[in-house]
């Protein structure tokens, strides 16, 4: 019996890994982040869904896109476990890695310079919850980026 529980966790592990290396198709289209998943493991502020919905986070009227884009670039290397990926005019894909298992969450950023908003997507790759996570990852992000933003 014990061999049995042994080997389905062990199979388990090795699914969750390969979920884990395996980069999603990203990027914007047509302006808009990516739909998220049918899993409740993410978290958008260009989703419909209320339940994984964030807001996006409004740029300062003094503020200009490259401005914005120092800045983000500034926030997200003071997270603990970000590897900036994707830099582009106005879009910047990272990849968290957690400190134990080190599981990837994708997070993409988008500065709308039209609506003067920054968009947020953050998912975890692999398994079905991410126990808050994301959103949590959201909550400093958007926190320290106000801070920021208030500064100049």
């Amino acid at each position: 019996m014990f061999g049995w529980i042994v080997l389905a966790a062990g199979a388990l592990f090795v699914i969750l890994l390969v979920q884990n290396k395996r980069t999603p198709s990203l990027g914007l289209q047509n302006g808009q982040l990516r739909v998220l998943g049918p899993k409740p493991n993410a978290v958008s502020s260009q989703t419909d869904r209320q339940d994984r919905y964030v807001p996006p986070i409004p740029i300062p009227g003094k503020l200009g896109g490259d401005d914005v884009m120092h800045k983000i670039h500034a926030c997200l290397s003071s997270m603990e476990g970000c590897a900036i990926k994707v830099e582009e005019d106005r879009y910047l894909r990272c990849v968290f890695t957690t400190p134990v298992l080190h599981f990837h969450d994708d997070v993409e950023i988008f500065v709308d310079d039209d609506v003067k908003e920054v968009h947020f997507r953050s998912a975890s790759r692999c398994g079905y919850s991410d126990l808050g996570v994301n959103r949590k990852r959201y909550k400093v992000f958007s926190g320290k980026l106000f801070r920021l933003f208030s500064e100049s």
